[in-house]
């Protein structure tokens, strides 16, 4: 094989990936009803942030969780949003502190969308 072939061969190799599929935004009654049906939260705590926006008790210990300039920010996301977006930044820092790492915050997000 020529030097030539053996680079062509490497910059092959090297062609990115096919991008992930983008995964929907799932609407604030899909959100809060998937976490309950994880068991993530109660079905109670889920009503309650979609009828009045009161973060469940888990969210409220996520939320405290981060950086203090973050707080205020994440609180007004979660209790006003009326739609979540699967890459904003925000939803795997949360979902780090509720236990989803990326593959289960994408399983998470499809059952969501599904609801």
């Amino acid at each position: 094989m020529s030097e030539r072939d053996t680079l062509a061969a490497q910059l092959a190799a090297l062609e990115p990936a096919a991008p992930a599929a983008v995964l929907p935004a799932v609407s604030d009654r899909q959100f809060f009803q998937a976490l309950a049906a994880a068991g993530t939260i109660s079905q109670d705590a889920a009503l309650a942030a979609v009828m009045t926006g009161t973060l469940p008790a888990r969210i409220e210990a996520a939320v405290a969780g981060l950086p203090a300039a973050e707080q205020f920010a994440a609180r007004m996301l979660l209790s006003g949003a009326t739609a979540f977006e699967r890459g904003h930044p925000m939803v795997a820092q949360l979902g780090a502190a509720l236990g989803y790492d990326a593959a289960a915050l994408d399983a998470l997000w499809r059952q969501a969308a599904a609801l």
